[in-house]
């Protein structure tokens, strides 16, 4: 379901509606790590905007540090089955090889989230957004934190 953000048509969403749908999302994968596990997170609240057909789109990225021990694959388990039960997602493995195990991907506004786990003990787990691609209103600066 991978596509290019080129591809993308922009939505009617605004800078804060998109970064709202990306944090809900965020929030929604990271609710499955059990809280007694959490060591530290770190959720980026602004991000250089990345250009997408006639649009924008804002990255959003997420970092958890966790205690060893944790189920992995009951973890991944979880989240892919609560993103699979909605009909309005698509949940794509990418194999156990990569940085970023799965990727979400919204049919309608095309956001969507790679995460997995970033070290073979399961200490660090990481989310990657993008959020619907949509209309500033204005040019972006280069460089630019939104």
């Amino acid at each position: 379901m991978t596509s290019s953000l080129d591809d993308q048509v922009t939505t009617g969403e605004s800078l804060e509606s998109a970064k709202s749908a990306v944090f809900a999302d965020q929030q929604r994968i990271l609710s499955h790590l059990p809280d007694d596990m959490i060591i530290d997170s770190e959720i980026g609240q602004e991000a250089t905007l990345l250009s997408c057909g006639d649009g924008y789109v804002w990255p959003g990225a997420a970092r958890v540090e966790l205690r060893p021990g944790i189920d992995l694959a009951a973890v991944t388990a979880a989240i892919i089955a609560d993103f699979e039960s909605e009909p309005d997602w698509v949940v794509t493995s990418l194999g156990d090889d990569g940085h970023f195990r799965t990727e979400v991907r919204h049919r309608d506004d095309a956001r969507g989230h790679f995460f997995g786990f970033d070290k073979v003990d399961g200490t660090v787990f990481q989310i990657s957004s993008f959020s619907p691609c949509f209309d500033l209103g204005f040019e972006s600066r280069i460089g630019q934190q939104y």
